[in-house]
């Protein structure tokens, strides 16, 4: 693909579009640049935006983007099927996404993490054990910094360790990761995707140009990843917490092991308290399979799990009030996600949960909640749902608090103050029926703790 002197539309601005415009900009490339939503919507992006040559359009999508183009990229959230997307396929003109430019430019072998949860975490551990050991790497992608431009700007790199949603994969071509993990497939974005099935399809895309001297990471304990294995042309490492794999690692009794001649790897206690949670378990040994893949010293790959540093809003501590422990986990936005997150100890929870919903079924998981928890804070627009099939699962304690987030946060520390008890926020629904992104919620929830305990403590 030759990215030098062409006519280009980027359809969706945000972060993805602004980066990727940047760099095609420096090609002697004709960009146009448009967006359905208002200007107003990206004031803070625009301040540094070099527009120069690049045209723009805002609160529309036009025939501009197509008319005369030789290629058409995708943000992530622009779907596929989007009218104007698919007018332009029938009339021949390329549609592809941001990452496969940025496998284009890439120098350096990638690590492509995909999953429906933990694939952020798996990501940013597997980058780190990556640099604990000697060697560069940059961590990018669906994380929150487009991959293109970090690639741009960091050439020099031996590894680039990217997390990629199915949304980006919908619009690869010949985008190849050297290594490709899976961390598990569970319902997720059928709002867009309209099925599981097509979902699933757009996750095994990660494999789907990959050779024989490639490697996939699989999760064998999710049977949708078991299955999507199946016909892989790629090398594959198989990790669980179940039972000993044939190729790979796996958790035994407190212990992760390799499965050549069951080498045990023993992490250190700190690395432990810092990734709490089986499927913690799960995320350390896809990152531990890269690692024996790349052939780095896997003794000081495990030792640097101790000193990771979760992520932001993957339950993350948020403070403590009189024994109650407080844990923000608003990036769980989804049923698997949530029934992890409830899962993750053994004391009283009380679950704050309810958000915009993507299109899922809450049955499962409002088991999983009655079963599980001793109160539910429900909130936003699936929170009255929830809350309801909780209650015919025969949950008692299963309160609908609409908008009403602080008053949620404060029933929640009262239902479990005397069991010295914990409160989750694990909303199984996006955010921007009551908040600007999962990420703006997560800081509200943290705000109000710190006002609470400057109260109560």
């Amino acid at each position: 693909m030759d990215l030098t002197k062409k006519n280009i539309s980027i359809v969706g601005f945000g972060k993805s579009g602004k980066a990727i415009a940047e760099v095609l900009s420096k090609f002697d490339n004709n960009i146009f640049i448009s967006d359905s939503k208002d200007e107003s919507a990206f004031t803070d992006l625009l301040k540094n935006f070099d527009r120069g040559n690049i045209r723009m359009e805002f609160g529309k999508n036009t025939a501009e983007i197509y008319e005369g183009k030789d290629l058409i990229i995708l943000s992530p959230g622009v779907s596929i099927y989007n009218d104007v997307v698919q007018t332009a396929l029938s009339k021949g003109v390329k549609v592809t996404g941001e990452i496969e430019i940025a496998y284009k430019l890439a120098n350096s072998p990638i690590i492509g993490v995909t999953g429906t949860n933990g694939k952020s975490t798996t990501a940013s551990l597997t980058h780190c054990l990556i640099t604990y050991c000697g060697k560069k790497s940059i961590l990018a992608g669906n994380i929150g910094i487009p991959l293109s431009y970090e690639i741009v700007n960091h050439p020099e790199t031996d590894f680039i360790t990217a997390e990629i949603s199915s949304f980006q994969l919908e619009t690869i071509n010949n985008f190849k990761p050297f290594i490709g993990i899976i961390t598990n497939i569970t319902p997720d974005h059928t709002d867009r995707h309209i099925t599981f099935s097509n979902y699933v399809k757009a996750k095994r895309r990660l494999f789907e140009n990959q050779g024989e001297n490639d490697f996939a990471v699989l999760n064998y304990d999710d049977e949708n990843v078991r299955r999507i294995a199946d016909g892989l042309k790629a090398k594959k490492y198989w990790f669980s917490v179940q039972s000993k794999t044939d190729c790979g690692f796996y958790f035994k009794d407190g212990k992760y092991f390799k499965s050549e001649n069951d080498k045990a790897i023993v992490l250190p206690d700190a690395a432990l308290s810092n990734l709490p949670g089986i499927h913690n378990c799960q995320n350390i040994l896809a990152a531990l399979c890269v690692c024996d893949i790349l052939k780095l010293d896997l003794e000081q790959a495990a030792k640097a799990t101790a000193f990771y540093k979760p992520l932001s809003h993957r339950m993350e501590f948020a403070g403590s009030i009189k024994g109650v422990d407080f844990y923000d986990d608003s990036k769980g936005t989804n049923p698997g996600a949530v029934v992890a997150a409830i899962e993750n100890f053994v004391r009283p929870t009380a679950l704050i949960a309810g958000g915009k919903n993507k299109g899922m079924n809450f049955e499962f998981l409002s088991e999983i909640i009655a079963k599980n928890t001793v109160f539910l804070a429900a909130i936003g627009e699936s929170g009255k749902e929830i809350a309801e099939l909780c209650r015919k699962n025969g949950m008692t304690n299963a309160v609908y608090f609409g908008t009403e987030f602080e008053k949620a946060i404060r029933a929640a520390y009262e239902s479990v103050k005397k069991l010295k008890g914990r409160v989750l926020l694990s909303p199984a629904g996006a955010s921007f029926d009551m908040f600007k992104s999962a990420e703006h919620r997560g800081d509200e929830f943290k705000r109000i703790v710190k006002k609470m305990e400057a109260e109560i403590n």
